[in-house]
């Protein structure tokens, strides 16, 4: 019974089933049609689809939109930057987001309880006491919005992760995120970026959201912390592949989740050299468990990860010789499904024993596979 609901709430679920029906009609006719049949009235329809969305409070949804616009205006501008799996992964967010979330509007599920589904359009933060973080991994990304960044998961002292991200525009910074790794991410700030996305810091003075991400602002004061060595992954370790199944499970992701995708840390017994496969636009790594069980270490072959690519390959093969890296000992990542599938997005390697870089002065236990080249790099 929807009478008794404030009047504000029944308004909003009235325009969310609106914007049900026309965002699986969109999807279905862009499925029927294909991009060669799409034209420049397509873009704005996909546009005017987008306040449909963000009218209903479909914040999520509204984003992938936005996307697909972006990209569909590269495709008919014929943009070398125009990538159609790309076009096709927004896509199947927004069908799959779409028809979860009116599946949990037809169990009686009312806005404010579908937040973690449907997103938020800001995210609010609190003060929050200080917090010890040690840095787990880093990960870099540019925005379809012009913006180029770099994402740090941090580990709290009891197990929960934190993230923090710093951003620029792109007409001032252009596309490339290691450059921001030499930049403090913000003025106040006498650390660089690359700085706090290794070892264990302190953090006073602290801004957090409810879904734990750390806000980088003004007052933020950063300082050492103890670190705590390889024990700040161990909430997200893996040591059984078949273990994954159940980490997806605990996570609810099903086919879709809040991401599709839950961080994990594994320790192979041992990898394979990385595979090319240009049809599929892949390179994969088989990472085996102590039991001879098979897990994909995969990344898509774009122009993004041509450094995280070739950092694999100095890891575990094919690259021979002085390019050679030694092999990390661990790896965090992000565990996904892909159709029947259980693989792992690398984005940070673990070693036991420090290891130089030799683009980077002092020594870590890690190295962040799409913003630190591998090339040269030896244990000490």
């Amino acid at each position: 019974m929807t009478d008794a609901l404030p009047k504000r709430t029944r308004d909003q679920l009235d325009r969310m089933a609106a914007a049900f029906d026309a965002i699986d009609a969109l999807v279905h006719r862009v499925g029927l049609q294909g991009l060669q049949r799409m034209s420049r009235a397509s873009v704005d329809e996909l546009a005017a689809l987008g306040q449909t969305a963000h009218n209903a409070g479909l914040v999520r949804i509204e984003r992938d939109l936005a996307r697909l616009a972006t990209h569909l205006g590269r495709a008919l501008d014929r943009d070398p930057l125009f990538d159609v799996e790309v076009f096709g992964d927004a896509l199947n967010r927004v069908w799959l987001t779409n028809r979860r979330a009116r599946a949990r509007v037809e169990a009686g599920a009312l806005p404010d309880e579908m937040l973690d589904l449907i997103g938020r359009a800001r995210r609010s933060y609190s003060d929050h006491d200080p917090l010890e973080l040690q840095a787990l991994g880093a990960s870099g990304w540019v925005s379809d919005s012009g913006f180029v960044g770099v994402s740090i998961d941090y580990a709290t002292a009891d197990g929960r992760r934190i993230e923090a991200a710093s951003a620029r525009p792109t007409m001032y910074f252009g596309t490339d995120p290691t450059r921001l790794m030499r930049f403090a991410p913000h003025d106040t700030l006498d650390v660089t970026l690359g700085e706090l996305a290794h070892g264990a810091w302190r953090f006073d003075a602290v801004r957090l959201s409810d879904d734990g991400r750390l806000s980088i602002h003004k007052e933020l004061r950063v300082g050492p912390a103890p670190f705590r060595g390889g024990r700040a992954y161990d909430p997200w370790r893996i040591d059984r592949w078949r273990d994954a199944v159940d980490r997806l499970r605990a996570a609810e992701l099903g086919p879709l989740g809040s991401d599709a995708r839950t961080p994990v840390y594994i320790e192979p017994a041992a990898v394979e050299p990385v595979v090319t496969d240009e049809t599929r636009a892949r390179a994969t790594a088989v990472a085996r468990d102590e039991g001879g069980a098979r897990l994909a270490i995969e990344v898509a072959l774009r122009f993004e990860n041509n450094l995280l690519v070739d950092n694999l390959e100095r890891l575990f093969g094919p690259h021979r010789g002085e390019d050679r890296a030694p092999p990390c000992d661990g790896i965090w990542g992000h565990l996904e499904v892909e159709g029947d599938r259980l693989l792992v997005r690398p984005i940070t390697g673990v070693w036991r024993r420090p290891i130089q870089l030799a683009r980077r002065r002092g020594l870590h236990h890690t190295a962040h596979l799409s913003l630190e080249s591998l090339e040269g790099a030896r244990l000490v």
